[in-house]
This record gives structure tokens, sequence and C-alpha cells, in this order.
């Protein structure tokens, strides 16, 4: 893994008016095996979150100062480790001036790959837990869960450097603690939030459109393949390239789907960042409510399953074998019951009482 910078601080902050204490790191840490691979699961937990936000810096540096640091860090005008330490200073002034309660650790890493320099700020509890030691004495431990991060954050450098992209900061919100979320946007200055599902089904719609003008059997597989591609771009943590999906497509027209999106669009965007619930619902159809839930692919919908709107219902042929069975035993123990009701409790099992027994 190409990790260059790394380093870790603590925090602990009661809650209510109790005071913010650091427990700053001097130096970065010497690049190991054990910092790339914590570096690796928490990537692994930051792409596999569904709910991720993007957007990018706001221009306000005096309530948001990190862009102006990482500046700063790129110019070689701060160490990391005292562009992370002003960074930690001003989570303690801003958790002073809230009622937010924290104990975690902040690990500060830089990525550089080939398409790019990528810098990460995860915010990570620390739990215990036991171990067999080398004498089978069962020990307590203190360790990093890697797998629930209560807030993380991702700038791609490269694409703020350049300016050409509106994106290039992802954030996480943290699951129950609003409060919390908020405070971290403000640190890391999270602002103009792109709808990555809006954009997704404008996109969706426009896949629609292409795969109406194929044969059928075509179109439900580019359909298809439209939503596997963007679901494993996805699953690693990438945006989906226009231009490589239309291959993908087909790749003797390498180009025709990508000029038919650009077409529709009033202003072309080279790149998607999908967003999974809307892409799931694009080949498969469900809902529920408290006693019913139907879920179907929507290849189905006109020749298994027909809606009628008129009526509100809608007709289910081709059940499933399983489905079937059920519905079977279910409707023998109906019948059982039903009979076992209208003829009436056996003589022999009547009570009668112990003066005629």
């Amino acid at each position: 893994m190409p990790l260059s910078h790394a380093i870790a601080h603590y925090v602990s902050r009661p809650g209510g008016s109790a005071r913010t204490r650091l427990s700053l790191r001097p130096d970065a840490y010497p690049i190991s095996p054990q910092q790339e691979e914590l570096v690796r699961r928490l990537k692994q937990a930051y792409i596999g979150k569904a709910g991720k936000f993007y957007g990018c810096f706001s221009g306000d540096m005096a309530a948001s100062p990190l862009p102006r640091w990482l500046d700063e860090w790129a110019h070689e005008r701060l160490g990391f480790a005292s562009f992370s330490a002003k960074v930690m200073q001003q989570l303690q002034s801003v958790l002073d001036d809230s009622e937010v309660a924290l104990d975690a650790h902040l690990l500060f890493f830089v990525e550089q790959l080939l398409d790019g320099d990528t810098f990460y700020l995860f915010v990570v509890d620390q739990c215990e837990g036991l171990y067999i030691d080398s004498n089978l004495d069962m020990n307590d431990v203190q360790f990093l869960d890697a797998t629930q991060i209560l807030f993380g954050a991702k700038v791609n450098l490269t694409a703020w450097r350049s300016g050409e992209k509106n994106n290039y900061l992802s954030v996480l919100r943290s699951r129950g603690d609003k409060a919390l979320t908020e405070l971290c946007w403000q640190l890391v200055g999270f602002s103009d939030q792109v709808d990555t599902a809006a954009e997704t089904t404008a996109f969706l719609d426009i896949v629609a459109e292409y795969a109406a003008e194929l044969p059928e059997p075509q179109a439900r597989a580019c359909r298809q393949s439209v939503v596997d591609y963007c679901l494993e771009q996805d699953k690693g943590g990438e945006p989906v390239s226009v231009a490589k999906l239309s291959e993908h497509i087909d790749a003797s027209q390498p180009e025709h789907f990508s000029r038919f999106v650009a077409h529709r669009q009033p202003q072309p965007k080279p790149e998607l960042i999908p967003d999974r619930g809307q892409l799931r619902q694009f080949v498969r159809l469900s809902g529920r409510n408290e006693q019913l839930s139907v879920s179907f692919s929507s290849n189905c919908l006109g020749e298994t399953v027909v809606y009628d709107q008129q009526s509100d219902s809608i007709t289910i042929t081709d059940i499933p074998s399983s489905l079937k069975l059920r519905l079977l035993q279910h409707l023998q123990q109906q019948q059982k019951q039903q009979q076992t009701s209208s003829t009436g409790p056996r003589p022999d099992t009547i009570e009668r009482p112990l003066s005629e027994a």
C-alpha cells in the first residue's frame, strides 16, 4: 500500500461543561505493515458504509481552516505532525463550544497512488476485549475497532488542487449522533453537498431511454449490466466513468452509450457517484408495510407480475416453488382448523362433573 504519512492523536471530552483534553503524538509514524494494515481496514469499512455524502470545502476559512492547513502542508510550510496538531486544536475549540461528548482517537493518513493523492481522517473508538497469551492466561486488551468508524472524511487532494471537480470531499454521518456529525462536518469544512440519489436517478432515466431502443432481451441485459458495473465501482469506492461504462456495455461501439448520455444531459458529466439504493431499485421493485413485504425483479413487471392501476391490485403468476409449498401447507392447516371448529369436540373429550363420574 502506498502509504506516505500516518499519525494518531487522542481526544477526551466527557461532555457538559467539562474541558476537552488532548494527547498529541509529537511526530508521524514510520510507515510499517501495522499502519498499512490499519489503513486497509479503515478504508474497507469506510467504502463499505452506505450513505456517504459528497461535496467540497466551504469558503469560511476562519470557521473551518482545514483546507488552508492542508495547502500549507502540501507546500511544505507545515510538517505532517504540526498540520494534524492544528486540526486537533481546532477540534478542541469546537468541542469546548458544544455539549458533545467524545472519547476517541483521530487518525490522519495520506495515500499516494498513480491517479492521485488522498487524505483520510478517521475518528475511531478504542474497545476492550480479551486475549489468551502464550501461557494460556486470559488478559484484558484494548484495541482500535476499525469496523466501527465514528466519523470519516476523505479528500481527493489531486482533484481538489485542480479545481475541476466539486465532489472531491466525502464524509460519513455519525450514526445516531447528529451533534457529533455536525461538529465533525464543521471541523473539516464540508459544504455544497452533492445529491447523489437525485443524480443517480437522472442518470438511470437516461439508461432506461437507451435500453428502450434495444430489443427486449438486450434491453434487460443492458440495464442489469449498468447496475452491476456501478455497484462494483461503488464497492471499490470509485466513481463511475461514463466512458468506461460505455465500453463495458458495448465493446463493439464503445462510444455509443456515452454519446447518448451526453446528448441528454444539459451539462455532460464524465463521472457519476452512484447511489446504491437507486441502483437496486432500478432492477428490483420492492415495498412493505406492517403486514406485507413484496420484492421482485423489474423484468417481471407486465409478465409474471401484473399491476392493475384501476383496482390497485397485483396479480402474480409463476409463483416460486418454495412460496407455493408454504401456501399449500398454510391452507391445509386452515382447513383442519375449520373442520375442528365446525364439528366441535369429540364426545369422549367432553369433561363431565365429578358427581357423574
